[in-house]
């Protein structure tokens, strides 16, 4: 199995940036494969599409730069009924290839939007691909049972919060659920990343919980080899 970028990682991607004039909080700084395959092609659409559909626009766009216009232009418009409104709205996408091997290609999009009120909102949005067809991966395809990877993550979500807090209690997350696993995950070079994003199983004020599973805790649960 080979995978679809070239052998130098020094031209494998390229970033495109893509900006609003006399908008500079307007921004998106996108990684994409280089590499003109299908496969490669395959991977920058989910990349464009999973980009798009985390600025919550009230009408569809057909690319990156329209979405900033469409913001923009859904900023004048909100300026023009409010007036006296303070504060200019901002966002801010930065990508990243998170992990890279043979088999596998992570990728992260992370979102920064602020439309008025206390504080903005961050989103991290991450994406596995099959390195040699440039198909998305998702947790079916990632894992064999997902009982005994919701039982492993667990004893991990609880271990990484006790090491960073000595007031942790399970119920103070999930409101008042049971465990659950996190929308993204990822592979990543010290494990398999679990991310939970701002709200997904806390307050705001906690932020993001994110913790790892290294990658011999999953033998017989990862369907995917890292190496």
């Amino acid at each position: 199995m080979t995978s679809c970028l070239s052998d130098s990682n020094d031209n494998a991607y390229t970033t495109e940036s893509f900006s609003v004039n006399d908008f500079p909080n307007i921004k998106a700084n996108i990684v994409f494969v280089s590499d003109e395959n299908s496969e490669s092609q395959k991977i920058n659409q989910v990349i464009i599409d999973s980009t798009l559909a985390s600025f919550y626009l009230d009408k569809p766009v057909n690319n990156i730069q329209e979405a900033l216009d469409s913001f923009v232009a859904n900023y004048k418009s909100f300026k023009d009924d409010f007036p006296d409104s303070s504060g200019v709205w901002e966002l801010i996408v930065e990508t990243e290839v998170v992990f890279e091997s043979e088999t596998i290609i992570s990728y992260s999009i992370n979102t920064y939007t602020y439309t008025g009120g206390a504080h903005g909102n961050d989103k991290i949005i991450l994406l596995n691909f099959d390195a040699s067809t440039g198909t998305i991966l998702n947790q079916e395809n990632l894992f064999l049972d997902s009982n005994k990877l919701k039982s492993v993550a667990e004893s991990f979500f609880i271990k990484s919060q006790k090491e960073s807090s000595d007031t942790f209690k399970m119920e103070d997350y999930f409101f008042g659920q049971e465990f659950q696993l996190p929308e993204n995950m990822s592979y990543s070079d010290d494990g398999f990343l679990m991310l939970y994003n701002v709200y997904e199983i806390a307050s705001y004020a906690q932020g993001y919980t994110e913790f790892v599973i290294p990658y011999d805790e999953l033998e017989g649960i990862l369907r995917i080899s890292p190496y």
